[in-house]
């Protein structure tokens, strides 16, 4: 569980100062009477982080992480490794990869998505046959080259999506702790 301090708290030769940050409960007390019983005085609140699936562009990570057993709290407290452990065996659902979830694709993403042409399709196709499936009157017709590096940025996003690794699971932890308000998890300092 996580818990943001709302009093500072002494454990042992080191402290925790209120509004620091969010800690693990671990961190405080491994007893979970002691945890109840900081949180009925309220010198502690336990923080309830959003569901990993309402984020925007989470579609495809929430999903295998849930299949995994992993919720929100579940994926902040394990280590980078120890998620893509989890996660190993769990096959990425491919009809969640949508190029909507890539930054500035909206146009394009609704024009594929118009001509019937989904993510894996797209990174298959000739440039070409994309242009050709594409073009309409009231429309530009896209250029060879421009269709190219959009086919590079998409299959990023699919090895993105699909291959996990330590660095990637790092950020995405850390863009999940900056949503919770705090530069990171809490650390006990040592008195002076």
């Amino acid at each position: 569980m996580l818990y943001r301090v709302l009093q500072r708290l002494s454990i042992k030769n080191e402290y925790l100062e209120p509004y620091q940050g969010v800690v693990r409960g671990n961190v405080i007390s491994r007893d979970q009477k002691v945890l109840k019983l900081l949180e009925d005085r309220r010198a502690i609140a336990p923080v309830r982080p959003p569901e990993l699936s309402s984020l925007v562009g989470w579609d495809v990570r929430a999903d295998r992480l849930k299949r995994a057993g992993l919720d929100t709290i579940g994926f902040l407290e394990l280590e980078p490794q120890q998620v893509i452990d989890k996660v190993a065996a769990i096959p990425v659902n491919l009809s969640l990869l949508s190029l909507e979830n890539v930054p500035g694709w909206s146009l394009r993403a609704d024009r594929l998505k118009k001509a019937g042409i989904d993510t894996a399709r797209f990174v298959q196709m000739t440039p070409e046959a994309v242009i050709k499936a594409t073009v309409s009157d009231d429309l530009k017709k896209w250029e060879s080259d421009l269709v190219e590096e959009w086919q590079v940025e998409a299959q990023l996003y699919i090895d993105e999506m699909t291959n996990w690794n330590p660095q990637c699971v790092h950020d995405w932890q850390d863009e999940i702790w900056m949503l919770l308000d705090v530069e990171g998890e809490a650390q006990p300092r040592k008195r002076r």
